[in-house]
C-alpha cells in the first residue's frame, strides 16, 4: 500500500521504495552491484574509447584556431640561432610619389638594379611575366640583370577559373637572371601566414623558394636548379614554420636608392630583396608575434624568409599520423590516471598542464609542432564526467536522507501562504517562492510585510482600469473572505509581478487570527494587455510614438502651453538620401539606420521632449514648456552635430544628413496639424539648403504659396504649351561659320513676367515636371532644326541640356528614338548636354545611358565643364564627344597668366582624347583669338549672339550662316 509518512526514508514520493525507483542507490541492505558493475563498465568505455576521440578532433580540423593560437606562442618563444637578414630596398610611398606610380619604366628599373652594383645577390621580386611598354625598356631591364650576375626573379601563383596558373618571368628575362624561385604564399584558415615551401611549382616543375636561392646563392653562390616532379597540378613539398614577426631586416626606400643618398658600402657583399611596400600597390599579408597580427609585404615576408633560410631556420608540423598517434598516447595516459582513481584536482592539472607542456617541449627542443587541444579536449571530457560522477554520487546521498513527502500544495502553479497571528509567514509553496523571487525555504520565518506590499496610498496609480489594490496583511473581512484583487508585488531581481490575490481567514479554533493569502501571477497577462493598448500608439521599427501618438499629445502640450503661457516647439526631422539606403542595402539596413537615429535623438533631446517617428524617414520632436523659441535652434543645432558622426547600420557604416524645420506655437494660431504642416514647410526649405534646420517665418509661408502658385504656372504651361525655345548659336572659331545651337527654355507668368530658369528650373525637377518638359524641349529643338536645314546647306546641330534624373531614365532614349523615327531627323544633329556632377552621383547608370544613346547615333556634350568634379577618370571611361568649358573660364581669360595655363591644359587634354571643345561665355575679342590660338573648336557667347527666338536663327541663316565678332 501508499506510504504516506513524512520523514519515511525508505520510500519515494510515489510510495515506492528507494530500491525500487534508482537500482544502485545505497539502502538497508548495502550496495547494489549490478548498478556498481554498470559504472565500472561505462568507466572504461570512457577511458578506452576518448582516445579515439581525441585522434578523430586532431584531424577533423575544428580544434585548428585553438591549436593556431597555441602555435603563435611557440613561435614567439622558440630560440632562435644568430640571424644576418638582407638589405630591403623598399618601393614605398615616398618612393612612388618621388619617382612616379607604379609600374615604373623597365628602364627605372633597370637603373635601380644598377645601382645594387656590388650586392651579393639581389632578389628582385617584381614580376616580370609580361612584356614593357617599350622594347627598349624591356633590353634596358635585360641588360641591367645580366650585367650583375646575381640577380633572383620570381614565379609568382595565380588562380583562374580553370585552374592555377603559373606567373613566370619572360623567357629573355629568366635566361638572363642568376635563378628563377617561386614567390608562393600560402595563408592559413584564419588568414595568417606561417609558413613556407622550400619546393613549390605546377608539375611536372618544382620550383626552389625565391628565398632560398637567394641564400643559397649568397652562401654557396650556385643556386639549387628546379626538379621535375610527377603528377599534375600545384606541388609543395618541404613545408615548414616560419617565425616571420621575430626579425626586422633594414629597410631603405628605393628613390634614395636611385638618387644616391644612400652609401653604397651598405649593400657591398650583401643579400639584398627589392620589391614593392606601398600601401595599394603591394599585397600584404597578415603575420603573427604572438600578440598580435600585423599586415606586412609580401617582400618583407621575403626578406624574413632569405635570414631564416641562411640559417636553416624552418620547423616542421607533425603528420597527421604522428599527431594521432601522439594524440590518442596522451588521452590514454589521461583516462589510466582516470581509472586509477586520481583526485579531481590532480586529474584536472594532468589535463590542462600535460598536453600543453609536451607540445611545447617538443617543439622548443625538436623544432616539431604537436597540437595539444584534441587531448586537452578528450581530457576536459574525462575530468567533465568525473565531476557529474561524484555529483550523483553526492546527490544519491542527499536523496537517502531528503524528506520523501511532499504537500499536495506544491503541484499546483498559484502560489500559497498561510500567515500566524503576527503576520508572519508560516508556510509558502514553490509557486509563492517563484513568484516572490526567492526561495520557498527563506520565506518562511520570516515578516510577510518584507515581501507583501504595504496598503496603497488615495494617490497610487491603480493596476488595471477598475482595480482596487488590497491590503493583503488586514485581516480578512467579516465573511472570513476577501475577493480576488489585483496586487504589485516587488521583485528582487528588479521590476515587479502583477499577482490576483485572495485572502481568507483560516479556521483553526484557538483564535491566533491565521490567514491564507492565495495569489495567480497575471504577470504576462497585463504585459500583453499593456502592449495591445500600446500598439496602436507605438512605431514598431524604432519603438517611438507614432502620429497617432503625436497628435494627440500635441494637442493636449498645445492646451497646456495656451493655459499656462508658455510657447511650444515642433521640430520636424528628415533624413537625407534615405531611399538610397534602402535601395543599395536593403531594407533591413534601413530599420538599423531609423533605430540608430531614433537612440541618437533621445540621447541628443531633453528628458521632457517627446521624441516620436511620424514613419518613413521623419521623425519629430516636441518641445513643451518653452520659453524662448532660440533654444529650440539650439537644440537643432545639437541633432545636426550628433549626426556629424557616421551611423553604423548593421554592417554599413552610413552618413546621415537631417534637414529640420522648426515651428512654433506662437507663430500663428492653429491646431496640431497646422504646427505639423508650418514645421513641413519650413523643412522643406532647410532640404534645400543642403542639411540644416530653418525656423518658420510668414516669409517662409509667403515664399510656399509663391512656389506653389509658380509650380500650378508650370503645370500649365506645360499643358497650353506657353513655353518659348531661345537658341544660342555656336561659331566655329576659324571661320565665324554657325555650326549649330544650344535650346534655351524660357518662361512667362501669365502676365508677361519672365521667370529667370534658375528659379523655375528647381521647382519644375522637384514638381516632377522636368522630364515632360526637356521632351518638349527636344521635340521643338528638332522641329526648328528641320526648318534651318532647308535654309543652310552645311550640317547644323541642335543641343538639349537633359537633367541627372532624367538621363538616367530608360524612357530618354525610347523618346529619342521616337521623335527621330517621327521627323527623319538624322540622330547626329542632336547633342545632349550633361553635367559632369551627374556622371559622378552614379558611374555606371550613367555609363549605360551614354552608351544606348550614342548607339542611336546621338552625340554626348558635357556641359559647365572644370566647376563639378573635373576627373581625368571619366574623360577616359564614359564614350562622351565633346567638352563645353565653363564660362568661368573665358571671364578670366587674359586677366590671370593661370586661368589662361588651365584652359590651354583643358584644351590639349581634351585633343589628346580625340574631344571636341567648346568654349561658353565667349564676350570679348582677345578671348575668341586666344582660344584659337590654342584650338578650341567651337565658341558660344555675346559675342557672337545672344539667345534669340528661332525666327532670329532663320535671319542668320539665310543671311550666309556666318557671324561677326561683336554683331550682336
Amino acid at each position: 500500500m501508499d506510504c504516506f509518512r513524512p520523514r519515511c526514508r525508505g520510500c519515494t514520493p510515489d510510495g515506492g521504495s528507494l530500491s525500487d525507483a534508482e537500482p544502485g542507490i545505497a539502502s538497508a541492505g548495502g550496495r547494489s552491484w549490478p548498478g556498481r558493475g554498470r559504472r565500472a563498465l561505462g568507466a572504461w568505455v570512457l577511458a578506452l574509447g576518448l582516445p579515439l576521440l581525441g585522434g578523430w578532433a586532431a584531424g577533423s580540423g575544428w580544434l585548428a584556431d585553438v591549436d593556431r593560437r597555441l602555435l603563435n606562442q611557440a613561435l614567439a618563444i622558440a630560440p632562435l640561432p644568430p640571424l644576418a637578414p638582407p638589405l630591403l630596398v623598399a618601393i614605398d610611398e615616398a618612393s612612388l610619389a618621388e619617382v612616379g606610380r607604379w609600374p615604373w619604366p623597365r628602364q627605372r628599373q633597370a637603373e635601380l638594379i644598377r645601382a645594387l652594383d656590388g650586392a651579393a645577390v639581389v632578389g628582385y621580386d617584381v614580376g616580370l611575366s609580361d612584356s614593357g611598354r617599350t622594347i627598349e625598356g624591356d633590353a634596358a631591364l635585360i641588360e641591367a640583370i645580366a650585367g650583375h650576375g646575381g640577380v633572383v626573379l620570381p614565379v609568382n601563383l595565380a588562380r583562374a577559373p580553370w585552374g592555377v596558373i603559373e606567373l613566370a618571368p619572360l623567357p629573355a628575362f629568366a635566361d638572363a637572371a642568376a635563378a628563377v624561385g617561386h614567390a608562393h604564399w600560402k595563408p592559413e584558415a584564419d588568414g595568417v601566414v606561417r609558413s613556407a615551401a622550400w619546393w613549390a611549382g605546377k608539375a611536372p616543375v618544382s620550383w626552389p623558394a625565391f628565398a632560398r636561392n637567394v641564400a643559397t646563392l649568397a652562401q654557396e653562390g650556385t643556386p639549387p636548379p628546379p626538379r621535375r616532379v610527377d603528377g599534375d597540378g600545384w606541388h609543395e613539398d618541404q613545408v615548414g614554420l616560419v617565425p616571420f614577426a621575430r626579425i626586422r631586416p633594414a629597410v631603405v626606400a628605393a628613390a634614395d636608392v636611385l638618387a644616391g643618398r644612400v652609401d653604397p658600402a651598405l649593400w657591398q657583399g650583401r643579400a639584398v630583396v627589392v620589391g614593392v611596400t606601398a600601401e595599394g600597390t603591394a599585397i600584404h599579408w597578415l603575420v603573427h608575434d604572438g600578440w598580435r597580427l600585423q599586415p606586412m609585404a609580401a617582400v618583407e615576408l621575403q626578406a624574413r624568409l632569405v635570414a631564416f633560410t641562411a640559417a636553416d631556420v624552418l620547423w616542421q608540423r607533425a603528420s597527421p599520423l604522428v599527431t594521432g598517434a601522439a594524440v590518442a598516447a596522451i588521452t590514454l595516459a589521461i583516462g589510466l590516471a582516470w581509472l586509477g582513481r586520481l583526485r579531481t584536482r590532480r586529474l584536472l592539472l594532468l589535463v590542462v598542464a600535460g598536453p600543453t607542456l609536451l607540445s611545447f617541449g617538443v617543439f622548443l627542443v625538436q623544432g616539431l609542432w604537436l597540437a595539444p587541444t584534441a587531448p586537452l579536449l578528450a581530457g576536459g571530457l574525462l575530468v567533465g564526467q568525473r565531476v557529474v560522477h561524484d555529483w550523483q554520487r553526492r546527490r544519491r546521498q542527499l536523496l537517502v536522507e531528503r524528506r520523501r513527502a511532499e504537500t499536495i500544495l506544491d503541484a499546483i502553479d498559484d502560489a500559497v501562504l498561510t500567515l500566524d497571528g503576527r503576520r508572519h509567514i508560516a508556510f509558502a509553496n514553490r509557486a509563492a517562492g517563484r513568484l516572490l523571487g526567492r526561495p520557498a525555504s527563506h520565506l518562511v520565518g520570516n515578516d510577510a510585510a518584507r515581501f507583501l506590499p504595504a496598503p496603497p496610498g488615495a494617490e497610487a496609480t491603480p493596476v488595471a482600469p477598475g482595480w482596487a489594490e488590497p491590503n493583503l496583511l488586514a485581516p480578512p473581512g467579516a465573511n472570513g473572505r476577501n475577493g480576488a484583487e489585483l496586487v504589485r508585488l516587488p521583485h528582487p531581481e528588479g521590476g515587479e509581478r502583477i499577482a490576483q490575490a485572495s485572502h481568507y481567514q483560516l479556521p483553526d479554533g484557538h483564535g491566533k487570527g491565521e490567514a491564507l493569502v492565495v495569489m495567480t501571477d497575471v504577470t504576462e497577462l497585463m504585459r500583453l494587455h499593456k502592449e495591445l493598448r500600446e500598439l496602436a500608439s507605438r512605431d514598431a521599427v524604432t519603438d517611438l510614438p507614432n502620429r497617432q501618438f503625436v497628435t494627440q499629445h500635441l494637442r493636449q502640450a498645445a492646451a497646456r502651453a495656451d493655459r499656462d503661457g508658455q510657447d511650444l516647439a515642433v521640430l520636424l526631422i528628415d533624413l537625407d538620401h534615405f531611399k538610397e539606403v534602402n535601395d543599395r542595402f536593403g531594407h533591413p539596413t534601413g530599420d538599423a539606420l531609423l533605430r540608430e537615429v531614433a537612440e541618437r535623438l533621445i540621447a541628443t533631446c531633453r528628458r521632457d521632449d517627446l521624441v516620436a517617428r511620424l514613419g518613413g524617414d521623419e521623425f519629430v520632436v516636441i518641445m513643451a514648456g518653452l520659453k524662448d523659441r532660440h533654444h529650440a535652434a539650439i537644440l537643432a543645432d545639437k541633432i545636426l552635430r550628433a549626426f556629424e558622426r557616421p551611423v553604423r547600420a548593421l554592417e554599413q557604416v552610413i552618413r546621415v544628413e537631417p534637414s529640420i524645420g522648426i515651428s512654433c506655437l506662437g507663430d500663428q494660431p492653429g491646431d496640431a496639424d497646422a504646427l505639423l504642416g508650418r514645421a513641413d514647410l519650413a523643412m522643406y526649405q532647410a532640404k534645400h539648403r543642403g542639411g540644416a534646420f530653418r525656423l518658420f517665418s510668414p516669409e517662409l509661408d509667403r515664399a510656399a504659396r509663391h512656389e506653389l502658385q509658380l509650380r500650378q504656372e508650370l503645370r500649365d504651361a506645360l499643358a497650353d504649351q506657353r513655353f518659348e525655345l531661345h537658341y544660342q548659336p555656336r561659331v566655329s572659331l576659324p571661320c565665324g561659320r554657325i555650326t549649330g545651337f544650344e535650346a534655351l527654355l524660357r518662361f512667362k507668368r501669365p502676365d508677361g513676367t519672365p521667370v529667370p530658369p534658375d528659379q523655375f528650373i528647381p521647382i519644375a525637377e522637384n514638381a516632377g515636371l522636368l522630364e515632360p518638359i526637356t521632351e518638349w524641349v527636344t521635340t521643338t529643338a528638332l522641329a526648328s532644326w528641320q526648318r534651318w536645314q532647308r535654309l543652310h546647306p552645311r550640317p547644323l546641330t541642335v543641343a538639349v541640356n537633359v537633367s541627372a534624373r532624367h538621363v538616367l531614365q530608360p524612357e530618354l532614349v525610347g523618346f529619342i528614338h521616337t521623335v527621330f523615327e517621327r521627323t527623319g531627323v538624322p540622330p547626329p544633329a542632336l547633342v545632349v548636354e550633361i553635367t559632369e556632377t551627374m556622371l559622378m552621383q552614379d558611374p555606371l547608370r550613367a555609363t549605360t545611358a551614354i552608351e544606348e544613346l550614342k548607339r542611336l547615333g546621338v552625340a554626348v556634350s558635357i556641359d559647365d565643364f572644370g566647376t563639378g568634379y573635373s576627373s581625368l577618370a571619366y574623360l577616359r571611361d564614359f564614350p562622351i564627344d565633346e567638352i563645353k568649358i565653363d564660362k568661368s573660364f573665358a571671364a578670366r581669360l587674359g586677366g590671370d597668366e593661370r586661368d589662361d595655363l588651365l584652359v590651354m591644359a583643358i584644351t590639349s587634354m581634351a585633343k589628346s582624347l580625340r574631344l571636341d571643345v567648346v568654349a561658353e561665355g565667349v564676350e570679348r575679342p582677345d578671348q575668341a583669338d586666344f582660344l584659337g590660338r590654342i584650338g578650341v573648336h567651337e565658341a558660344q557667347g555675346y559675342l557672337y549672339s545672344r539667345p534669340v527666338p528661332a525666327a532670329a536663327i532663320e535671319l542668320m541663316l539665310a543671311a550666309g550662316g556666318r557671324l561677326q565678332p561683336g554683331v550682336r
